[in-house]
């Protein structure tokens, strides 16, 4: 399944504008004009303690971090929010009552205050609403039994419902903390065929 999945250097970065004026909850102190970066560096967030933290240097930088990367001959964003990694994708420590092992299927990106969320790839919406434990959730069908989801959202892009076609860097949220959260982030997951992919894969 791996073996079709491939970095993609960028040589400068791609900046993503996204405008806010679709999104419910936009007006007001968490009104955003503009979307994230394809931002070339990746951190993890100061004063949180990431039990599956990947590689990484003395100042917390990710090392070898790509910021795009071809899956099934999709171009996906690592990353369709702005801000640092609070989880990677592993085994982790949870505090459930007693300290437990439990698998994180994805990355959460801490944001502090709502941000926009962006499409990681061309695609079609297969679902958005709400599930247990995910919250506000979207779900992204991409070629190739390529899919992503968005979870944990504060709100929607109001003109999206599901079947609708969507493009890479299109609006479609806001980072929240609905369903099992305790912290305002984005949790992204990419899968093939329903088999969850690292989206940070590329790092070393």
């Amino acid at each position: 399944m791996h073996d079709h999945i491939k970095k993609i250097s960028l040589g400068t970065p791609l900046i993503i504008l996204v405008g806010c004026i679709m999104l419910a909850g936009c007006a007001g102190t968490n009104s955003l004009n503009r979307g994230p970066a394809a931002n070339s560096a990746l951190s993890l967030c100061q004063g949180i303690k990431v039990s599956n933290a990947p590689p990484h240097d003395q100042n917390k930088k990710i090392k070898n971090f790509h910021p795009l990367q071809s899956i099934r001959s999709n171009i996906i964003l690592t990353l369709p929010t702005q801000g640092c990694l609070s989880s990677a994708y592993g085994p982790r420590n949870q505090q459930t009552g007693n300290k437990t092992i439990r698998f994180h299927k994805g990355i959460d990106i801490f944001t502090k205050t709502p941000r926009p969320v962006v499409a990681a790839s061309d695609g079609r919406i297969a679902f958005i609403g709400r599930k247990s434990g995910y919250g506000k959730v979207i779900y992204i069908n991409h070629s190739n039994g390529v899919s992503t989801r968005y979870a944990h959202l504060s709100a929607f892009n109001k003109t999206l419902k599901k079947g609708d076609k969507i493009k890479q860097n299109a609006p479609i949220g806001l980072t929240g903390k609905t369903g099992n959260a305790s912290a305002i982030h984005l949790h992204f997951e990419i899968l093939h065929k329903d088999q969850h992919i690292n989206p940070l894969r590329f790092t070393s």
